[in-house]
C-alpha cells in the first residue's frame, strides 16, 4: 500500500467478487488478469463480455443502438459476472453510470477504484490499439479535455461505490494486484 491507496469502512469479505471500476486507461482489466492469475481464480472482463454476446464491437453496438442501448447490456452483463463468484470483474468506465450497476457490484463485491492522473490516461489510451472498438467515448482524439469532463461526471460515483482506491501510476499490474489482495 502507498499513501495514495485509501480503504473505505465496508469490510473485504472473501466469499466476494472483486469489481474493478474507474476510467478507461486505469488498468481494470490488466490488473484484473493478474488478480485472478495470482488467486487462481477467473477473470470478467465486462466489456469482453458485452462484445462475446452481442456478437459486435462496443463502437458498433453504440453506433446502432447508441449509448442508452449499450448500457442495458452492461447491466445484464454486470449482472452476470456476478453469478459467477468469486470472481475479479473489471467493469468498464461508465458502468457507475447506471445506479442498478453500483447496487449490484456494492452488494457482490469489494469495489476497487482504480485512478491515475488525466495524462497518464491520456498516455495509456494512445498506446491501446483497443481505444476504437471498446471506448466509443475517447475514440478519435480524445485528449485530456475529454478524460477531465469525464472524470468530473463519473468521479463522485467511484468514490460512492468504491470500498478502496489504488493509484496505478508508476506500478506494475502485480505490484496494484498485491495491493489490492493485501
Amino acid at each position: 500500500m502507498t499513501d495514495a491507496d485509501t480503504h473505505c469502512e465496508r469490510p473485504v469479505c472473501p466469499n466476494k467478487c472483486i469489481a474493478l471500476i474507474g476510467l478507461s486507461g486505469a488498468g481494470k482489466s490488466v490488473v484484473g488478469r493478474e488478480i485472478a492469475a495470482l488467486v487462481g481464480g477467473e477473470h470478467i472482463d465486462v466489456d469482453d463480455l458485452i462484445v462475446r454476446q452481442a456478437g459486435s464491437s462496443i463502437a458498433a453496438i453504440f453506433a446502432s443502438s447508441g449509448e442508452a442501448g449499450f448500457r442495458e447490456l452492461e447491466v445484464k452483463a454486470i449482472a452476470e459476472a456476478l453469478r459467477r463468484k468469486p470472481a475479479v470483474i473489471s467493469t468498464g468506465g461508465g458502468a457507475v453510470l447506471d445506479e442498478r450497476n453500483v447496487r449490484a457490484i456494492k452488494s457482490e463485491s469489494v469495489v476497487v477504484w482504480l485512478t491515475a492522473p488525466v495524462e497518464e490516461l491520456c498516455r495509456r489510451l494512445r498506446h491501446d490499439e483497443l481505444t476504437t472498438d471498446h471506448r466509443p467515448l475517447l475514440a478519435g482524439d480524445a485528449g485530456p479535455d475529454e478524460i477531465r469532463k469525464l472524470l468530473a461526471q463519473r468521479e463522485p460515483l467511484y468514490c460512492k461505490a468504491s470500498d478502496l482506491v489504488i493509484d496505478t501510476t508508476n506500478r506494475s499490474p502485480e505490484q496494484i494486484a498485491r495491493a489490492i489482495l493485501q
